[in-house]
């Protein structure tokens, strides 16, 4: 299952050619992953961009995944994590309604990555989720 939907996701690919106009697009929509002041660039420095996967998985799979279907059926121990700023957190929210044994946690003033802007404490619940398996 994807990180953040059981799907369908329902995001447009980017009107990108090239490896670098993928890079640049995201460069210009990084920001907004980000709630507070740090935006964290060097991190999106470090990041590669590749126009094939993305448009595979934006263009193609992503449009058609749907495991709607089968989220009560998982019987595992799931725990989900989401900023409390994040566009999916409607999703997630409608994912810890739907599967049996689950776990929510929503970072406060966090947006789309918590395990970089709430680093430590995103480490302290996926640990303390994990000892008690």
């Amino acid at each position: 299952m994807v990180a953040t939907s059981a799907g369908p996701v329902a995001a447009a690919p980017a009107a990108v050619s090239t490896d670098d106009d993928l890079r640049d697009y995201f460069g210009r929509r990084w920001p907004e992953f980000f709630v507070g002041p740090d935006k964290h660039q060097e991190l999106f420095q470090r990041l590669r961009f590749s126009l094939s996967p993305y448009q595979a998985a934006f263009g193609r799979e992503l449009p058609k995944y749907d495991l709607r279907p089968a989220v009560q059926k998982l019987a595992v121990p799931t725990l989900l994590i989401v900023g409390s700023e994040a566009h999916y957190k409607p999703d997630m929210e409608w994912l810890a309604q739907e599967l049996p044994h689950v776990s929510l946690h929503v970072f406060p003033n966090v947006g789309h990555f918590p395990f970089v802007e709430a680093a430590d404490a995103f480490l302290q619940t996926v640990s303390e989720f994990l000892s008690h398996r």
